[in-house]
């Protein structure tokens, strides 16, 4: 961490990347919370196998149509491992950087070797 001190501001700098015990904590962490999550269906989505980007003011569903998504994955056959659902509101992100996005997926793989290609939600 660097702390440098301007006229009006205290800048800190975190330059070290999450660490991938954290990181996994964390995968684990919001699979189980996306696992208990009670869902009442709402509408029918299609999700093309692309990615797909869900827009729409605060609290209008967004997030709920994601753990819809990922609960008919299992419904599918598709099994939790093969989901990787991260909350970036996490505050134990705090920081998380564009580097993390590689170390994140190198978490995922850690835990999950056989699962190349998971299906990534946030």
């Amino acid at each position: 961490m660097i702390v440098q001190l301007t006229e009006h501001f205290i800048v800190i700098s975190v330059h070290s990347m999450l660490e991938l015990s954290l990181l996994q904590e964390i995968i684990i962490d919001n699979r189980q919370w996306a696992k208990e999550i009670q869902l009442v269906k709402r509408v029918d989505i299609e999700i093309s196998y692309q990615a797909t980007v869900l827009i729409g003011i605060r609290r209008s569903g967004k997030s709920y149509l994601l753990f819809q998504r990922m609960h008919e994955l299992i419904e599918e056959g598709h099994n939790w491992d093969e989901i990787l659902f991260v909350n970036f509101e996490d505050e134990r992100l705090l920081g998380f950087k564009a580097e993390d996005f590689n170390r994140l997926l190198e978490a995922y793989g850690s835990l999950h070797p056989q699962n190349e290609k998971p299906w990534i939600f946030s």
